[in-house]
């Protein structure tokens, strides 16, 4: 470990770390009842093992026609036996188009028999080590202003953005027309009832991180039936549930992991305020929306990787992360006292290093969520899941947020 990454870390003791969250006025629950991460919930007649989800991350090493490689089937076969409730499959593009990278995967009919066999392999694996299956969703996506389909830039956007349009600037042409959008919504539904067929539990319409349907919710300038009222900029993700909803049978879950907040004033950020502080109104409502149609588990998230890290060390965050982390949680807590039915699920522990157990453990005690994710974490520690609950922790094994994993899609894709 470099002395780099050590200096990142500052907090020897729970109590250092408790100390300059009182010092910054933070709050971020922790608990060290570890069993309460192993009681089970049931969603559609189906039962998520425990509380612990690991998160969509984006690796890039599809093969060409995006169909998962053996190198993604044993990555997904060492989650599988580390024992989460719900293991979350990156992000998957439902066009060729809407891919970040070369390397994305890319769900189409020609390729159905290769998710099939991701399931089979996790479903294997899940059973050899935990005796048990596994709960597994997809997450499909289109990538948007960040698609690299053949390695290069090939934005497709909802409108200009010069907030963020610093490096990049897409032109006139890459703005997608309403008819393309609608198109999308079928390809959603097509997608969704691929998933079904391949055998997951679950499929997500991703909705965060500045991708096309979260960048929408933004699309405040925009003219035609996709943008300027708040109706018209939720168009396209209410749609897309809608077609997933059609498109399968009633025992699967249909999903979403949303922006809580952009970390981008308005009108550039979802979720925020001109002075770019939080503002719940429209997430709400947009929960509330997502609950009339169907959703029963939301995933939530914040920010962006590619201009506001929420929970990365503080040398490369605009802010303490320990505030990012904070935000996040009260927010979703907020979200989950509104909707008090809907399996929500957290996000922001992996910084938190040693004490990510307790954090995640507390969230579930104090209620701020139902399920807890890991993103970062399971590529250092597969085997977290089992080890928290076991209260087994090794913190040799923990994630360091040397921000490493997110290199192989943004080579690939050349993102940033």
């Amino acid at each position: 470990m470099s002395n780099q990454i050590k200096n990142r870390w500052n907090y020897k003791t729970l109590d250092d770390l408790k100390q300059t969250l009182e010092n910054m006025n933070l709050h971020i629950p922790f608990s060290d009842d570890y069993l309460t991460l192993s009681k089970p919930l049931i969603i559609d007649k189906k039962t998520i093992h425990n509380r612990i989800v690991y998160q969509p991350m984006e690796c890039g090493d599809s093969s060409h026609d995006g169909s998962p490689t053996e190198r993604t089937i044993d990555r997904y076969k060492k989650f599988a036996a580390g024992g989460a409730g719900i293991i979350w499959v990156e992000a998957v593009a439902v066009l060729p188009e809407a891919r970040s990278n070369p390397g994305q995967l890319y769900l189409h009919k020609d390729n159905l028999p290769a998710f099939q066999k991701l399931v089979e392999q996790v479903q294997s694996e899940s059973q050899k080590i935990n005796k048990r299956d596994a709960y597994i969703v997809i997450q499909l996506t289109h990538t948007g202003r960040y698609s690299h389909p053949e390695g290069s830039s090939a934005p497709v956007i909802a409108q200009h953005k010069p907030y963020i349009e610093t490096n990049m600037k897409p032109n006139e042409n890459d703005i997608i027309s309403d008819n393309e959008l609608k198109y999308f919504e079928e390809i959603m539904g097509k997608a969704s009832a691929l998933s079904e067929k391949a055998g997951f539990d679950a499929v997500e319409v991703k909705c965060c991180h500045g991708y096309l349907v979260s960048e929408m919710l933004t699309a405040y300038e925009r003219p035609g039936l996709y943008g300027g009222s708040f109706e018209n900029r939720t168009r396209l993700i209410t749609n897309c549930l809608k077609s997933a909803q059609a498109n399968t049978t009633s025992s699967f879950t249909i999903t979403s992991r949303m922006n809580l907040y952009d970390g981008c004033p308005h009108p550039w950020g979802f979720g925020a305020k001109d002075d770019n502080t939080p503002d719940m109104k429209e997430t709400l409502m947009l929960v509330d929306i997502m609950h009339k149609n169907g959703v029963k588990l939301l995933n939530l998230t914040s920010g962006s990787p590619f201009h506001f890290y929420m929970t990365c060390p503080k040398d490369i965050s605009p802010e303490h992360p320990l505030k990012g982390i904070s935000r996040m949680l009260m927010l979703t807590k907020e979200i989950k006292n509104a909707n008090k039915d809907m399996k929500i699920v957290s996000s922001a522990y992996s910084y938190l290093r040693q004490y990510s157990p307790m954090a995640a453990a507390g969230s579930i005690v104090e209620e701020f969520s139902d399920l807890v994710g890991f993103g970062r974490m399971p590529f250092a520690y597969p085997n977290v899941a089992n080890d928290i609950i076991a209260n087994k922790f090794d913190i040799k094994q923990t994630c360091v947020c040397c921000e490493h994993c997110g290199y192989p899609c943004r080579v690939r894709g050349n993102s940033n």
